[in-house]
């Protein structure tokens, strides 16, 4: 059964499907979502010190770009999350319509790696919440510790607070999942593209059972709880360069499970033996 559900949301249609797909399944088998998403304040923080030589001249004095820098970075984390705490809001509200509990997670850093991080071993680095009140906060992981909320001087100045790097993290989760479901694009979708970038760097890394889910079709009935026959297809995504995808061999565990082809047709794949590609799959050369 799977049990701890990891879905990544980023308000795509295909995040939206990776979500029914998870609450499908945990319908089924008394699971738990963790809803994710990643965002990225200290690239922000780059970007602006780059941009710092093209700002007037009252704020290039040494002391006034030192508190333009906090200002800077306090602002844009609280305005990350507070778009990211929205993704969420879609999510807890379709859980709870079906009775399915959910756990908020926020991670910070660049987004494929702190999503195999967390998925591989419950390591993805979880910021301190800004100003969260206390009853959402508890919702999160790491909601224990929330910093203090952007604050005004007398003049109506926005305060340049010094923070240390530990009071801006919250530690990790350390969850064991056994599943993660991705929405096979994101909301960056690419014209022709076959895959998101993001998802296919992630499926490369990560080292859990995974759903890719590319259509609002639902699961057939007698594989919602049964990880063995779980309707899936494992590929093996090559290097750069090559010009064919090479799908691996279906475990030995699998037996007799219908899937999909590009057309749309439903194939019927049964091991006899060790355990052999599907047909019609582009050979290794």
């Amino acid at each position: 059964m799977y049990r701890e559900v990891f879905v990544p949301v980023d308000n795509s249609q295909h995040a939206d499907w990776a979500v029914d797909r998870a609450i499908e399944l945990c319908a089924a088998s008394d699971g738990r979502i963790t809803g994710n998403h990643v965002y990225a304040a200290r690239l922000h923080d780059v970007r602006f010190r780059q941009l710092e030589t093209g700002l007037p001249a009252q704020f290039q004095t040494p002391k006034e770009i030192k508190r333009q820098r906090k200002v800077h970075d306090k602002l844009i984390e609280k305005g990350l999350q507070l778009i990211s705490d929205s993704f969420l809001d879609q999510v807890e509200n379709r859980c709870a319509k079906s009775s399915i509990p959910l756990r908020r997670q926020l991670l910070e850093g660049i987004n494929y790696e702190e999503i195999v991080k967390e998925v591989n071993s419950g390591a993805g680095q979880l910021p301190s919440l800004i100003g969260f009140d206390a009853n959402i906060a508890s919702r999160y992981d790491g909601g224990e510790t929330v910093r203090g909320d952007v604050r005004l001087d007398a003049d109506g100045r926005i305060v340049g607070e010094e923070e240390d790097l530990a009071d801006k993290l919250a530690g990790t989760s350390g969850r064991d999942y056994d599943l993660v479901i991705l929405g096979a694009h994101g909301i960056g979708r690419q014209p022709y593209s076959q895959l998101g970038g993001v998802v296919a760097r992630v499926a490369r890394g990560v080292q859990r059972d995974t759903l890719i889910v590319r259509d609002d079709r639902t699961l057939r009935p007698d594989v919602r709880c049964d990880p063995l026959r779980l309707q899936r297809v494992r590929r093996r995504i090559p290097p750069r360069g090559l010009q064919q995808h090479q799908r691996r061999p279906l475990s030995p565990r699998l037996e007799g499970i219908q899937v999909r082809g590009a057309g749309g047709a439903a194939q019927q794949h049964h091991r006899q033996g060790p355990p052999q590609a599907l047909a019609g799959a582009p050979q290794a050369r």
